[in-house]
This record gives C-alpha cells, sequence and structure tokens, in this order.
C-alpha cells in the first residue's frame, strides 16, 4: 500500500506543477513541494520496509508536515485573494 501511496502523492505534485506553471500561481508550487517530500517519504517507507511514521522518523514527517501547513495557513488570505483579482 506505501507504493500506491508514493505514486498517488508524486502524481498529485505533478498535476500541482502544471497548474502552477499554466495559472503562473506559486502556491502550487509551493504545496507540490509537499507532496513531492511526502511521496518520497512513503517510497523510501516501501523500498526501506521500515516504519518510517513512528519514532523519530514519524516526527520528522509530522514536524515538516506542520511547517507546511502552518506556512499555507499564513499564506492562504494573500492566495484567496489572487484567485479573486483572476476572476
Amino acid at each position: 500500500m506505501n507504493l500506491v501511496y508514493a505514486v498517488m502523492w508524486l502524481l498529485i505534485a505533478v498535476i500541482l506543477i502544471y497548474m502552477g506553471i499554466r495559472d503562473k500561481t506559486k502556491a502550487y508550487i509551493f504545496f507540490s513541494i509537499y507532496f513531492i517530500f511526502s511521496g518520497i517519504w512513503w517510497a523510501a517507507a516501501f523500498f526501506t520496509n521500515k516504519d518510517m511514521f513512528h519514532g523519530t522518523l514519524g516526527w520528522i514527517f509530522r514536524g515538516i508536515t506542520a511547517v507546511f501547513l502552518i506556512i499555507g495557513i499564513i499564506f492562504y488570505p494573500n492566495v484567496k485573494k489572487q484567485f479573486q483579482q483572476k476572476q
């Protein structure tokens, strides 16, 4: 199942990169970085057969996820304003 998640996250990243280039929106590119990271993390869990989501590695994953979430929340009003101006 880890491989399915890895492919899914990387596919979402590719879609976001395409949308970011098409719409010239940095938010898509920013979040695609997270999905690339997440895809690589899940792929590493699959290929190494390690439990990447518990212990120290789990806390690292959660910390990076929290950082991206906090940055996304901080910049959300600016992104929302950009989308409203385009319409």
